[in-house]
């Protein structure tokens, strides 16, 4: 009772100008009482990786989104 409408692998289309430059698929996508959770596993080394970095920034841009990273 935790967590509800959980979504493996959920698929979130990255867009520029109205155009689809790619896609970034999360580990985890759920809802809890306090809202939406985006969660991601890494390794400490791909967490800091520039090009994950960038992704994070692009979805909350585009989606107002905060990916939560778990470290593994």
């Amino acid at each position: 009772g935790f967590i509800t409408r959980l979504v493996v692998h959920p698929a979130f289309p990255l867009e520029v100008d109205g155009k689809r430059i790619g896609t970034y698929r999360a580990d985890f996508r759920y809802l809890t009482k306090g809202g939406e959770v985006v969660e991601d596993v890494k390794s400490p080394a791909t967490a800091i990786k520039e090009t994950f970095v960038r992704t994070k920034k692009h979805i909350a841009a585009q989606y107002g989104i905060e990916i939560t990273v778990v470290l593994r």
